[in-house]
């Protein structure tokens, strides 16, 4: 699990990956135990996921520009919508 919520946090600044994440988080908990525990032992790991949550209570306005958050991940496949 410790892997996981470093892939998460790295990614921590869209929105809506987040938002899937702590859903994901939250299913997982409530479906295994070994993984409830593992939560209840490591709490300094995951702590931030709280401060998140309390910092991005919704999603960014897409045309603000004053922080690093963003709503999607970009895709580096998408380049044929560029002109």
């Amino acid at each position: 699990m410790t892997h996981v919520i470093d892939t998460i946090k790295k990614s921590s600044n869209h929105f809506k990956f987040m938002e899937t994440m702590l859903d994901f988080i939250f299913k997982i908990t409530g479906r295994y135990e070994h993984i409830r525990q593992w939560f209840y032992k490591n709490k300094i790991q995951w702590e931030w996921l709280v401060d998140w949550v309390k910092e991005f209570r919704q999603p960014p306005n897409p045309m603000s520009s004053s922080n690093n958050m963003r709503l999607f991940k970009k895709r580096g496949n998408a380049n044929y919508l560029q002109m």
